[in-house]
């Protein structure tokens, strides 16, 4: 879509994790991908969203239960192909992370971010049950969105 904006995620591992990815799309604007890490059995969030929302939450000025129903939850303050100038953002993941999980606002926007966490750590369930799983969830959480998960395990080798 022209002038719709876009998340690139540029993968630059040196060792290749095992991963595994799932979509469901529905007919709705490109989304917002979020990245997190797992250190320590805990998800981090390692990119920053590009949002009124994010800023106004970092600036306290707003909670997250009031982020969820705010007007301009969906406004971008930054993206490329909308505006001429824009940031980028270039973060170093360090390689110690278990997991590697990336994700669209179709599930981090859903689904609960312990619940997500929950799954990831499952270990009776493989990598594309976990993914098929979040997916699942976003689809029980309403699924008006978009839903994208790329799940990685660093096996440490």
């Amino acid at each position: 879509m022209k002038g719709s904006p876009r998340t690139i995620l540029i993968d630059s591992l040196d060792e290749s994790p095992i991963g595994y990815s799932a979509e469901r799309s529905v007919d709705q604007p490109p989304t917002r991908l979020r990245i997190y890490a797992d250190y320590n059995n805990e998800l981090i969030q390692m990119s920053e969203d590009h949002s009124v929302i994010a800023q106004l939450l970092k600036e306290g000025k707003i909670t997250l239960d009031e982020a969820k129903s705010h007007p301009q939850k969906n406004t971008l303050t930054n993206a490329l192909g909308v505006w001429h100038v824009f940031r980028i953002d270039i973060n170093k993941i360090e390689n110690t992370y278990k997991y590697l999980l990336v994700s669209s606002d179709g599930l981090h926007g859903y689904v609960e971010k312990k619940v997500i966490s929950d799954i990831v750590h499952d270990s009776s369930l493989s990598l594309q049950e976990k993914t098929e799983t979040l997916i699942a969830r976003a689809n029980q959480s309403g699924g008006y969105d978009n839903c994208t998960v790329i799940l990685m395990e660093n096996d440490g080798e």
